[in-house]
């Protein structure tokens, strides 16, 4: 993946750069059979291996910089510390309390408590 503005050493630290940006990648306690970071590392190795003329190539390598940048924007919940929510959005007036309980069942469930309640369960617990 190669031209003469995107040098050999250029893109392997793009892609050893990526590779450790997947690294970093939380797991999905939640989705343990759709691994997030198995697929993403998947998809580094599909593009940096796929063959190109010298165009393509390049074009690849700028959105490549996108990507990378957009990666560690997630990474370090950029655009959670940058918009907040609100209030009025955590505790809508229709179910105040409904994202308490579902970080309660999420934390249960990391915790491997078992899957989901059961139907009287989720009928009383409202």
């Amino acid at each position: 993946m190669t031209t003469a503005s995107t040098s050999a050493p250029a893109v392997r630290r793009l892609y050893r750069s990526f590779l450790r940006l997947v690294d970093q990648w939380p797991n999905d306690p939640l989705r343990p059979k759709a691994n997030f970071r198995v697929a993403l590392r998947q998809a580094v190795h599909d593009r940096f291996r796929a063959p190109g003329d010298a165009a393509d190539i390049a074009r690849r390598v700028r959105a490549a910089d996108e990507q990378q940048r957009a990666l560690e924007l997630l990474l370090s919940n950029h655009y959670k510390q940058e918009s907040p929510l609100s209030s009025r959005t955590l505790r809508p007036a229709g179910n105040p309390t409904y994202y308490d309980k579902l970080l309660r069942e999420l934390e249960r469930v990391q915790r491997g408590e078992g899957g989901r309640p059961g139907f009287l369960d989720r009928l009383f617990s409202r």
